[in-house]
């Protein structure tokens, strides 16, 4: 649920000719009913910050998109495949999942928490294909795991990070919520200080040190509250962005 506080103030940046922008690890089609339930429009970056698209009315037009290659995703579906786990992969803006009903249990976990519908296929077609995102889904003990094989295994060739206490997340090498920052400012024909990018998670230090100003709600990570300039009063649920917003005068 989204604070009633936040939709009206960024109802009311937007009326001022503010630009919102939503970032977050989902794909595209899972961040949109966020528009719809601010009643506006704006740009969307997608998959932790792989894909950055235009506004609905520019026909979310891909304005930054820095894929995982075919060779890890190819390596991946492999793998998943010889051990019987769960693989999500995104190719233009599409979730795929292998046609294995054992797996089933794994995409109710997934597709439960984001509303994501899934393309069941034989993940074997899509070997070869570069991909905006892939994740393992698995029993935590097992991620943990999985992490640690992985991550020296593809290191230089895509960037690994836990998120939810299942998901193990392959995306492009050095992709963050922070590396279309500066196609977002070319776009929007500003400079990088014109930008104001607030989060909570580890998933967004790179965001809020990239852009002009970087704002930490207060129950963000340490980590979060370090890179930011500003750290509001409000947690997420009690109205930061409200908060934020009229900090910077924009409500």
């Amino acid at each position: 649920m989204i604070p009633p506080a936040n939709i009206a103030a960024l109802r009311a940046a937007r009326a001022r000719g503010a630009t919102v922008v939503l970032a977050s690890g989902r794909m595209t089609a899972c961040i949109d009913p966020f528009f719809d339930v601010l009643g506006i429009d704006g740009p969307v970056m997608a998959y932790n910050g792989a894909l950055l698209r235009a506004e609905r009315q520019a026909a979310r037009t891909v304005l930054f998109h820095r894929p995982l290659r075919a060779a890890v995703v190819t390596r991946l579906i492999d793998f998943t495949l010889r051990r019987g786990l769960h693989l999500n992969v995104y190719i233009d803006d599409v979730l795929y999942g292998h046609d294995d009903p054992a797996l089933a249990p794994f995409r109710a976990i997934y597709s439960g928490r984001t509303g994501a519908v899934y393309e069941l296929t034989d993940l074997r077609r899509l070997r070869g294909r570069d991909a905006s995102k892939a994740i393992i889904v698995v029993d935590p003990a097992e991620r943990e795991r999985l992490h640690a094989h992985w991550t020296p295994l593809v290191d230089g060739e895509a960037s690994v990070i836990r998120t939810d206490p299942e998901y193990l997340e392959f995306t492009g090498p050095g992709v963050n919520k922070g590396s279309g920052l500066p196609a977002l400012a070319a776009y929007l024909g500003i400079g990088m200080d014109g930008i104001a990018a607030m989060g909570d998670g580890d998933n967004d230090v790179q965001m809020v040190c990239g852009a002009g100003v970087g704002i930490a709600v207060a129950n963000a990570k340490d980590c979060v509250k370090r890179a930011a300039r500003l750290v509001t009063r409000a947690t997420a649920a009690e109205g930061a962005v409200a908060e934020a917003l009229a900090s910077l005068g924009l409500v």
